[in-house]
């Protein structure tokens, strides 16, 4: 990684961060009024009346990957209202699943045919499994001997058979504590495995005594197993003790900050936390013992190995003190078989996870010197996230001897100190920013988060002076990708302060993405991959290409602004051309009306 691409991801994060603490605790909702819950009806009797037309208008979507995520959308958002009408609409799309055994090779490479037949499977298995675990369980069972079958699929259906099971495990695990054991106790009789790992890690929320009972017998069935050298088994040991040595940890945001408490006592007791303990030290050994230092292969994997014992070395030595010894020497004894850099990325690795701002320092002056600058950056992210900036640019002042990357972490530090403290900021101050902004686009971005988080803390006058500001940095539509982002933003922002002008910016955008789709289609094959085009039918998945993620994005804030204007947005919807682009836009604004707090878990678009 060069120094520029550290510095970028460094500002990425920082701003991530600052974002993160600059966020305020949501309040319980107040009781809403008469004349809110008849606003709220009437955008269910629109939502309800565009859910009708548009179980009519699936079925003139040519492509079974299109028809069927928007049936199986449909049928989300009717399980609340009509439980009856959403399980057919759910069985009609298992037996749906069927047409794609009929799509022959001609019309799209295979490998990619599949994958995305596989994602909408799995996507809707996880729909299914929101409302009734056991109408999902039926839906894996009935469309598995159709995926078997896909020509190109042996070497990989079980595998992927093999995942979806595991994450609708989970999903039983957190809904059905007594059948989770049950499926445990059945994972365990073929030997520990990650998805056994993940549902006593569920049950340790749902179920405590259940999620018990399960480390227990997985520790005991982790003992009678004879492993030999391999690396696999040991990172499963090593994640159950982790599992069963750490208190369940809840993160939450209080007056700002965010706050990691743990929920609860750790499932090991001290017992079965030495035996694991003793486990590891003897498998980390045979495995460390076996590794060739000339096989770069091998020695790729011990790394990865090596990683997860260190993590866990501080713990293993409470429970085996003496034991642990030999292993601790190992490790430094195999550490310095590492590469330099390797070392280096190592031990960056573990301070930027578990150590404090000087023992970044610290590190960086033994640090190889191409490595040093990584250190040194680390230190100053660690000061920034505890909030002290002074000694964060003093860090970076210190010993960025690199002007430019130097000038670009202290504007990412100034960026951040200004975003923390965004209940006092006014227009004269983001001018100290946005000389160090090398774009227009930049700017917007920067002007619309201001916005949204000033119209957060009640001041509306002031976000909209900001969002005036960034409009005016664009005299005319979108040319490229990024202003056509940027723009989407300011977009966005306006949808919390002034509605009405967001759909003054997003209208004139759909014909340009008429066009921009239009000329897609005709390139489609030629720069895209994997195509995103079948049939002349937009692919309505989750791959999208760059067009692709603009439309996406332009049809979420349509879903957004529906709840404060149903027909305005009804209407510009309309003026998509293409008919599974339109379809595609009545649903997301379907799911805006009658589910907007749901959207993560909804297909449109593939959303997870």
């Amino acid at each position: 990684m060069t120094l520029r691409q550290v510095v970028s991801s460094l500002a990425i994060s920082l701003l991530i961060f600052s974002l993160s603490f600059a966020q305020t605790p949501s309040n319980q909702a107040p009781a809403k009024t008469e004349q809110e819950l008849e606003a709220e009806k009437k955008l269910e009797e629109k939502g309800l009346a565009l859910l009708e037309e548009l179980t009519a208008e699936a079925q003139s979507l040519k492509l079974p990957e299109n028809r069927l995520r928007v049936l199986a959308s449909i049928a989300d958002l009717y399980w609340p209202r009509d439980e009856k009408r959403a399980r057919s609409l759910f069985a009609e799309v298992t037996q749906g699943f069927s047409e794609f055994t009929q799509v022959g090779e001609a019309n799209s490479p295979r490998s990619n045919y599949i994958q995305f037949a596989r994602q909408l499977r799995s996507e809707v298995l996880r729909l299914i499994a929101n409302h009734d675990v056991k109408l999902a369980r039926e839906f894996l069972a009935g469309t598995r001997p159709i995926f078997l079958s896909l020509p190109g699929a042996e070497n990989s259906a079980q595998e992927a058979e093999e995942r979806l099971e595991q994450d609708l495990t989970m999903r039983i695990a957190a809904s059905d504590p007594k059948l989770a054991l049950q499926l445990g106790q059945e994972l365990l009789a073929k030997g520990v495995s990650s998805q056994l790992l993940s549902i006593i890690s569920q049950l340790q929320r749902s179920d405590r005594e259940s999620a018990v009972k399960l480390f227990n017998d997985a520790v005991r069935k982790a003992r009678s197993e004879e492993i030999g050298a391999n690396r696999n088994a040991l990172s499963l040991i090593i994640s159950l003790f982790r599992l069963g040595s750490r208190p369940p940890m809840e993160v939450s945001v209080v007056n700002g900050q965010v706050v990691t408490e743990s929920k609860g006592e750790p499932l090991g007791n001290d017992q079965t936390l030495r035996e694991l303990s003793d486990l590891i030290i003897a498998q980390g050994l045979k495995v460390l013992a076996s590794t060739n230092p000339t096989d770069q292969r091998a020695m790729a994997g011990a790394r990865s190995v090596l990683s997860q014992l260190q993590s866990v070395m501080a713990d293993i030595e409470k429970y085996a003190p003496g034991r642990a010894q030999a292993l601790r020497a190992r490790l430094a004894d195999f550490t310095k078989l590492l590469d330099p850099r390797d070392r280096a990325q190592q031990e960056y690795r573990m301070l930027m996870s578990t150590g404090t701002v000087e023992d970044l320092l610290q590190a960086a002056e033994k640090a190889p010197p191409e490595r040093r600058n990584q250190f040194y950056q680390g230190a100053s992210q660690k000061a920034a996230q505890q909030g002290d900036f002074e000694r964060a640019r003093q860090i970076v002042n210190d010993n960025i001897t690199d002007q430019r990357a130097r000038s670009e972490m202290l504007a990412s530090l100034d960026r951040q100190s200004l975003m923390r403290g965004s209940d006092k900021i006014k227009p004269e101050d983001t001018r100290q920013i946005f000389e160090q902004l090398r774009s227009d686009e930049e700017r917007a971005n920067m002007l619309a988060q201001l916005a949204t988080m000033t119209f957060r803390k009640g001041d509306k006058k002031q976000a909209t002076q900001f969002l005036e500001e960034a409009r005016a940095l664009f005299n005319r539509g979108p040319e490229t990708f990024s202003q056509f982002n940027a723009q989407l933003q300011i977009a966005r922002a306006y949808t919390q302060v002034e509605p009405a002008r967001s759909f003054e910016i997003i209208e004139p955008m759909i014909n340009q993405l008429n066009s921009l789709i239009s000329a897609a289609a005709v390139l489609d094959g030629f720069y895209e991959q994997p195509r995103q085009f079948r049939d002349g039918e937009f692919v309505l998945s989750g791959n999208f290409g760059q067009i692709g993620r603009l439309y996406q994005q332009s049809v979420r804030e349509l879903a957004s602004l529906a709840r404060t204007d149903a027909d305005r947005a009804k209407a510009i919807a309309d003026k998509f051309q293409h008919n599974e682009t339109r379809v595609m836009a009545h649903l997301s604004i379907a799911q805006g009306l009658l589910s907007p707090q749901r959207a993560s878990s909804s297909l449109v678009f593939g959303q997870r």
